[in-house]
C-alpha cells in the first residue's frame, strides 16, 4: 500500500476499483466457472450446510441432478434446485436435492 494515513489508502482503494479495467476485470470474473462455484459453495456453508469437507463431490453431485430427487420434476432453471439439509443434525446434514416445492414442503413437516 502506498500510503500509512488510511484516509488517504481509502481514497487510493476507492480509485483503484473504479478504475474501468478493474470494473471489467470483476464483472468478467464474476462469470467464471470457478468464481460460480465458489460462490456456491459459501452460500451452502452460510446456510448451516455441513459437509465434512468433501466440497467437491456434492458441488459435482449438484450441478450434475438434473431431476428433484423426491418428484422427479426437471430442473429448467438453477433456481429451480435446492440442496436438502436437516437443520437438526451436527455434522454430515445433506439430505439430496429438490426443488422449490419439495423443498419447502419437507421443511414444513
Amino acid at each position: 500500500m502506498p500510503y500509512k494515513d488510511p484516509a488517504k489508502q481509502k481514497e487510493y482503494l476507492k480509485k483503484y476499483e473504479e478504475r474501468p479495467e478493474r470494473i471489467k476485470w470483476k464483472q468478467d470474473y464474476e462469470k467464471t466457472p470457478k468464481r460460480i462455484k465458489s460462490n456456491r459453495i459459501n452460500s451452502w456453508k452460510l446456510l448451516g450446510i455441513r459437509c465434512d469437507g468433501g466440497w467437491e463431490e456434492v458441488y459435482d453431485w449438484y450441478s450434475e441432478t438434473t431431476n428433484c430427487d423426491i418428484c422427479s420434476k426437471l430442473f429448467t432453471e438453477s433456481m429451480d434446485k435446492c440442496l436438502d439439509h436437516d437443520h437438526h443434525i451436527d455434522g454430515y446434514n445433506i439430505r439430496g436435492i429438490l426443488c422449490q416445492k419439495c423443498n419447502n414442503i419437507r421443511n414444513e413437516i
